[in-house]
């Protein structure tokens, strides 16, 4: 897939939990968990505006894409 990340988001997560959480670190996260608590939250509501599609079924995929992308990275997050 285009643009798909090496090693995908267990890799992420493993680099971000590699790193000592510092306190913006921290403060990022809980903004992140904020932005992508649910389908209908800021981040991927502003994931769909971003891509401006006029198709309704592609925003939706859009918008459950972000959300479930942002989910399970955040799963993968030690606390």
């Amino acid at each position: 897939m285009p643009g798909s990340l090496p090693g995908g988001l267990a890799k992420l997560a493993e680099a971000w939990n590699a790193k000592p959480r510092r306190k913006y670190v921290a403060e990022a996260i809980e903004i992140l968990r904020e932005k992508f608590a649910t389908l209908d939250s800021y981040g991927p509501v502003q994931v769909v505006e971003f891509h401006n599609s006029n198709d309704r079924e592609e925003r939706e995929r859009q918008r459950r894409r972000a959300y479930e992308l942002a989910a399970q990275f955040l799963s993968l997050l030690r606390d």
